[in-house]
Order: C-alpha cells, then structure tokens, then sequence
C-alpha cells in the first residue's frame, strides 16, 4: 500500500484508520444477533425493522466499473491484516472525481464520519449484513441534507432510507475506495475474539454477495488470483506459531507490540512474517514485512513441541503497474533464489508464548540459540 516518507505521519495514519475501521462496537466479543452491529444500539428499530433477515445478494455493482483499475483484497498485513479491501480508480488526484457509488439494495445508511481528507459511510442492507465505504470524497445532495454538516473527526448515527441503485457519494481523490462487507453470520475465527473490533471479527469476501453476470464482472477486477478472491483476515490457530500476537501488555493501539504471522493477500500461498516492532520501535521497514524462504516449516504446524524453529527471510514481492492503467502480480519464479536478508529464529514456550529474536544479514547455519534479546509475545496481552 501506500508509504508515507515520515514514519511519525504513518503511525498517525493508521491511528486513524484503527479508529474509522476497527474501533466501532461496543460489544467487543459478539455472537451474533442483530444488536452487534456498531453504531447506537445497533439492532434495526423503527423504519429499519422492515431490513430483510440474514444473508443477502446484490445484482448491481457498487460503483462504476468503467472507472475502475483494480480490486485490492482484504487481508494486507499491517498491525492487524486489514478487513477491507479497494477499488483502485483512474481519477486520483482530480479535484472532484466523478465516479459513482450506489446502494447495493434497499437499505439505510446508519452510520458515517469525516477523517482528515475525505469522508466513510456504513449501509445496512440486512439483519446481518452490512458494508462500509471508506475514501468517500462526497456525498449526493440526499444523504447531505439528512446528514448536515459534519466536522473533521465527527461520527453521526442515524437511520437514512436508500433505495437500490441510488447514488450516494463520489470516490475521492485518493487512491481507492475501501469496501468491507460485514456478516454476523460468518464470524472469523480468532483464539481471542474480543482483542479485535467488529469489523475484522465479521470481515466476509465480498464476491460471494453477487449475483453473476455481476460477480463475474467484478471478479475481472480483482487482482488476487486464488480463492477466496476477496481476500483472508483470520490466521490464528491456537496452539501454533500461526496468527496474531502481542507482546504482553500490549495494547491494539500500540502497534509497535504487534506480530502476525500468516499468509500474504496478493500471493496467498507464501508465508509473510509481519513485525511491529521492527517498524514503529526501530523505525526499520527492512523486516517490518518480510516472506520466509521455501514456506518451511508452515506456521500453522509449528507447536510447542517443535523446539526452535529458523526461518530464513527473503523481501517480499507484490504488484506491479505496467502503463499506468494495468496492474499485475510479480512474477513468482525462482523467488527462494533471492538473497537472504536474514534470519528469524521462533519458539513455543507454551501454547500460549512465544520467543522471537532476528538476526539481521546471517544464514540459517549460522543461527542456532537465542542471544538474550529476543522478544516474548503471547496471544493475550
């Protein structure tokens, strides 16, 4: 994604996208039901009781696609893999983009707020299903003359009625619209639920609520290649090195004692480390995201009983731009034939613990014990 040339503006950055994307339920561990959506109370009262129950589908698309360069998956490793993914425009930049957004279906907008540059909205579309617009440059005169006028940092709730293919807003001139699509019926699985906000707890591939030819439309927009096609957020699996950790007493707003561990969202068969300390303590984006050599061992098999186990870092590969209008995926081959650019040594302490340490420009025979300064993460802060 996109990287600021200040670190400090960066952290400040993603401070706020915590806030606009994950920081939205009170109920911080839902099992469903109406009442977890964010926003008031959350359940459909009033007007919004008329919302059909559970799962639905649409048959339009969310914006138009003549506008439109590529779809970004969900599931980029940051502190948190992100719960939404982006329809990247061809409009960055223009004072006033043109491009269209409209209601998927009969709904109600029930929530929206103004960040530093632009705006984000949430619609309801059903007793479970919901999604969020972030990058919203502006809104149509409708939804402004319910809304009002809204202050930087302001957050309204409120029950607005659209109407299916109404137009809501505009992109805006940054480099994509963000698009999560939220299901109370499909929980992400997590060993420790509550330490993430709504969003990522109920984060759905979106191409799975369209009906063809639609889906199929979007899908030629998508640059991630294998199933789920919308992107992963949930690696956790308990027991094992797979998934996110913290350091203890760690908080989610500090992320700088932050590790993940799983599987990168363009090239969802290699193994990423993603490291916050590396990135926000020592202010080295070199091993803040890195790829481990040949994907062995694979995380979700290394346990307590594995002992230490070495991973040899290799730099991460992503996309590329080819003329401006086209983006394709880096070429995969002879990739474990990169130079290394280190090694990260692991250990279960217990199924609950883990002990990092990396060892910057060294090889794997060269690394056999701790040093002392590894770090201690585990799964609950």
């Amino acid at each position: 994604m996109v990287q600021g040339p200040c670190k400090k503006l960066v952290k400040a950055f993603l401070l706020l996208l915590t806030g606009l994307f994950m920081g939205c339920s009170t109920d911080s561990s839902p099992d469903g039901g109406e009442s977890n959506f964010p926003g008031g109370d959350g359940g459909p009262s009033g007007s919004e009781s008329n919302l059909p129950e559970g799962k639905v589908s649409f048959d339009i698309h969310p914006v138009d696609l003549s506008g439109i360069l590529m779809f970004e998956p969900m599931g980029s490793m940051g502190t948190f893999p992100k719960d939404h993914g982006g329809f990247h425009h061809n409009q960055v930049g223009d004072s006033e983009p043109s491009i269209r957004i409209y209601a998927l279906a009969d709904g109600y907008i029930t929530s929206l707020g103004r960040s530093v540059e632009d705006y984000w909205v949430q619609v309801r579309y059903s007793t479970t299903i919901s999604v969020k617009l972030g990058h919203v440059g502006r809104f149509e005169k409708a939804v402004l003359d319910a809304v009002g006028p809204l202050a930087e940092g302001q957050v309204k709730n409120m029950s607005i009625a659209v109407k299916k293919g109404q137009v809501i807003g505009y992109m805006s001139s940054l480099g994509a619209l963000d698009m999560g699509l939220h299901d109370l019926e499909r929980k992400n699985v997590f060993c420790y639920p509550e330490l993430f906000g709504f969003e990522v707890q109920y984060a759905s591939d979106i191409f799975d609520y369209f009906d063809e030819p639609v889906r199929s439309e979007l899908l030629e927009k998508a640059i991630r290649v294998q199933a789920p096609r919308g992107g992963k957020v949930d690696f956790d699996v308990k027991g094992t090195l797979a998934g996110n950790w913290f350091q203890p007493g760690g908080t989610m707003e500090a992320f700088e004692t932050h590790f993940a561990i799983g599987y990168d969202y363009l090239h969802p068969h290699r193994v990423i480390l993603y490291n916050g300390y590396a990135e926000f303590a020592e202010n080295n984006t070199s091993y803040n995201q890195v790829w481990v050599r040949n994907n062995v061992p694979l995380p979700e098999t290394v346990d307590f009983g594995d002992g230490m186990v070495k991973y040899e870092m290799i730099p991460k590969l992503g996309w590329r731009r080819d003329d401006g209008i086209n983006f394709t995926l880096d070429n995969l081959e002879n990739v474990d034939n990169a130079t290394s650019i280190g090694v990260v040594l692991f250990e279960m302490l217990d199924n609950e613990t883990m002990q990092v340490e990396y060892f910057p420009g060294q090889l794997a025979d060269a690394v056999n014990e701790f040093s002392g300064n590894q770090r201690i993460y585990v799964r609950k802060p």
